[in-house]
């Protein structure tokens, strides 16, 4: 939807691009599937997931196949350019897809190493959210007709709307409702997953990160504990903050971009949703 409105606020026909904006979501969803067995989290949008239903063999070949059919899809694009702007569009799309398996591998590293940092977390979200965040804004600049050179400035954007989205879903991950984020609201202490609060905290909260040290696995109650200090020292309202500073920032630049293009209210109030989820 990123990918079609941003061709539509940008005066493309969205009708034409909607081979792209399915290679995008394919991608988006091969790269769950991977992370669900990686991380081997059995819930997903509140449903089994696909490697608890049929086991983690069939899970990775059918995350392999809706990578290989998103990448048929993108370039099935027929649109009234130079064949050269379907090449580009495909490479924006590996590139984005290499990007996010780089910030998988740095989620993967972190959770090994009680040394990461919140640079470490910036490098890692860089990769694994904002690449898809970026590539669905330069392709939908690409695709409706914007120079080659101005589509690094909506890729930035796109990058940096996807740091607060992750950051958002990171907060949502401790103090969500099970019911929006479907799945347990638990799981990402349970796993010792190094999310913005966590890394803050370990980075700020000696405190805690002495008790993550000593704990190899968590159980209900060092969950409740970690929570409890998390919540006694303000990390929930400092992750809070942090997703308005970026979001701010990110509208900002919205703004910029997007000022002179009278179709971009659609494009602008699904951000907005984006971002003001119930909690």
């Amino acid at each position: 939807m990123i990918l079609l409105l941003t061709t539509h606020a940008l005066g493309g026909e969205w009708e034409q691009v909607i081979p792209a904006a399915a290679a995008v979501e394919l991608v988006h969803n091969f790269s769950l599937v991977h992370d669900d067995i990686q991380d081997k989290s059995e819930k997903r949008r509140g449903r089994d997931t696909v490697w608890v239903r049929w086991g983690d063999a069939q899970a990775i070949n059918t995350g392999d196949a809706m990578l290989a059919i998103a990448n048929l899809e993108i370039t099935s694009l027929k649109l009234p350019h130079d064949p050269i702007i379907v090449t580009n569009a495909a490479r924006i799309l590996s590139q984005a897809t290499f990007d996010l398996t780089k910030g998988q591998f740095l989620d993967l590293a972190n959770e090994k190493t009680e040394d990461a940092t919140m640079q470490d977390y910036f490098r890692m979200v860089e990769g694994k959210t904002g690449a898809l965040f970026s590539g669905c804004f330069a392709l939908g600049a690409l695709l409706a007709g914007i120079k080659q050179n101005e589509i690094k400035r909506f890729s930035a954007l796109g990058s940096k709307l996807g740091l607060a989205f992750q950051i958002q879903d990171d907060y949502l991950g401790i103090w969500g409702q099970k019911r929006i984020t479907g799945k347990s609201i638990e799981s990402d202490l349970v796993s010792k997953k190094k999310t913005y609060p966590a890394n803050y905290a370990l980075e700020n909260l000696p405190e805690v990160r002495a008790y993550w040290q000593e704990h190899s696995v968590f159980s209900p109650e060092d969950v409740n504990w970690i929570k409890g200090r998390l919540e006694s020292t303000g990390v929930d309202k400092i992750t809070l903050a942090a997703v308005a500073d970026y979001y701010e920032e990110s509208i900002e630049e919205f703004e910029d971009l997007f000022t002179e293009h009278e179709s971009s209210a659609e494009l602008r109030s699904m951000i907005k949703n984006l971002f003001f989820r119930n909690r």
